[in-house]
Formats: C-alpha cells, structure tokens, sequence
C-alpha cells in the first residue's frame, strides 16, 4: 500500500496502521522534510482491512496526525503490460534529472506514454498530452512520457522547442519498453489509481477528447 498526501509546509510524514485503531505498526518516508508525502507500506495481506493514521512534523517539531477512513487491501493481481494486470513497475530518470518510479503515482491516474525521438506520429500527439496536462494538473493526472532509446540531446532539443512540461523519462536501455513491449509506437497505457492497467491505445491520438475519453474510463476505480 502507498499512501500519499501533500502538508502546507514542510514536515516529516509517518503512517501509523494496524486491524485496529491501536494501529501496532508505523511506517516512515525519513526524516526529511516535505510538502508531498509518500509512504510505503509492505506485507500488508490480501483482501484485508486496515486502520491508517498520518502523522506529520514540521521543523518546529509541532505534530499533526489525521485518522483516515479504513482500506482494505486488494486481491492478488498478476503483473503484466495488459488491461486488467498491475502495470510493472521501473524507476527512470527524467530531463531535470529528476528519478521518477511509477510505483509512487499510486492513488493518482497515470497515463504512460512511449515512444521515439524522431518518430512523426509520437511528436505530433505530444501538444495533446500538453493540453491535458495543462487541463488536469499534476494532483488529478500524472503523465509521464517515456523515450525510448533516443539521442538525449535531440530529446531535450525537441522538448524545449515543443515547451512540453510534463515529465519526459529516459528509458535509455530501453529498462521500460521491456517491460510493457510496446506493440507500436506510440503506445499509452492508462492506468488507475490502483496500479492496474485499464486501456491501451497503440496508435497515435489525434484530439484531445480521446484522450478525455480514455481517462474517463480510469473513473470507476478512484
């Protein structure tokens, strides 16, 4: 389980959880401080209620917890880049330089997009994927654009020039493209806030409101 929350200034985040509301366990990011907060929770069982409770402390050393409604976890689902699996997890490292895994969007819609630096159909479908990212904002949906195998420094020429703003991750060795097998170029996956796959479009987008259409599917699933 990932519980991700965002504080007002600056603190350390702590997730206190258990069966019941004597919660027994903490799990903690550190003790750096933050505005977003993830947590990571492990060896939690399947299909199991749990008690969650934030804590978070500012540099001051003023503490705020807030009880959250009680979730249960999810039934085993097999790994796999297809609808109805989890989406396999990676770490890649963005332009900025920023290391983004996409296991930390749980509890956000993610659309991930692949595909290659020179390629007509993925560069002209990548204004679209800036106007949703202009319309829905990071809280709501998360884009990340994975380049595959491409020149860094053509990547970084073509985005600048373009004044995209999402996230555009490196996939350098091609670490993400073996694990989703992208049966073309461009490919997007939409994945729910759960971590599981729900559509998958392998050809290039052609208006905004398929891309629309697509997210509203990830809406049974919040």
């Amino acid at each position: 389980m990932l519980i991700t929350w965002k504080t007002d200034e600056p603190a350390t985040g702590e997730v206190d959880y258990g069966l019941d509301r004597n919660y027994r366990n903490t799990a903690s990011q550190g003790n750096s401080l933050s505005i977003w907060h993830t947590v990571k929770i492990d060896n939690l069982l399947p299909e199991t209620q749990y008690y969650l409770k934030l804590r978070s402390k500012d540099a001051s050393g003023k503490e705020s917890m807030q009880e959250l409604q009680p979730a249960k976890t999810q039934s085993i689902v097999d790994i796999g880049p297809f609808i109805g699996k989890r989406a396999p997890d990676f770490t890649l490292t963005s332009l900025d330089g920023t290391k983004y895994s996409l296991s930390q969007f749980l509890g956000r819609k993610v659309l991930l997009n692949f595909w290659l630096e020179g390629c007509p159909a993925c560069e002209a479908e990548m204004p679209l994927l800036q106007a949703t990212f202009d319309k829905y904002g990071r809280d709501d949906v998360i884009i990340l654009a994975a380049n595959v195998r491409g020149d860094v420094d053509k990547v970084k020429l073509f985005i600048g020039t373009q004044g995209l703003t999402f996230p555009v991750l490196l996939d350098t060795e091609g670490i993400a493209d073996s694990l989703y097998k992208s049966p073309s170029f461009p490919t997007t996956f939409f994945i729910d806030s759960t971590g599981i796959i729900r559509d998958i479009q392998d050809q290039r987008f052609q208006t905004t409101s398929e891309i629309d259409d697509a997210l509203g599917k990830l809406d049974c699933c919040k």
